[in-house]
């Protein structure tokens, strides 16, 4: 996982991008630069829970 900024994170060498809005909305995007699905081994799957829950506890 690659922190950019606070609130604006890259995983699975950017294909896919996290980022939380005014600590109410929480944005992902995820597909390939060839319009194709992302695919995840289970430690990415891992990271991007774990990042999805803190964002979470920030956005409540």
């Amino acid at each position: 996982m690659t922190p950019i900024e606070n609130d604006y994170f890259e995983l699975s060498n950017g294909e896919i991008q996290v980022s939380i809005h005014d600590e109410t909305s929480i944005h992902l995007r995820a597909i390939t630069k060839h319009d194709d699905p992302v695919e995840l081994s289970s430690g990415e799957v891992r990271d991007l829970i774990a990042l999805l829950y803190k964002l979470a506890e920030r956005a409540d």
